[in-house]
């Protein structure tokens, strides 16, 4: 499952960047009025653990987080309509 990334996982937040180009460039093509990202935070996976979440947002504490570059891209992305800016 991917809430349970095999051992010896290296994480890599360009690959969930990738994955939401890849998915927004095929809605666009399709004509798709709307798309979600179904998850901010995992906030049971908190620092190191973030390797296995869906999420825009790392986890600090309970209470804090912080960006990832997924977060960065879905808002370059909104700005430019028209296509990537990357």
């Amino acid at each position: 499952m991917a809430w349970r990334p095999p051992e010896g996982a290296v994480p890599d937040e360009d690959e969930q960047v990738r994955y939401l180009h890849e998915l927004l460039d095929i809605f666009e093509e399709e004509s798709f009025d709307t798309a979600l990202w179904f998850s901010f935070a995992n906030y049971d996976k908190p620092r190191d653990r973030d390797i296995a979440s869906y999420g825009v947002v790392r986890m600090l504490d309970e209470t804090r987080w912080e960006p990832k570059k997924v977060f960065h891209a879905m808002s370059t992305r909104h700005r430019h309509p028209n296509g990537r800016s990357d």
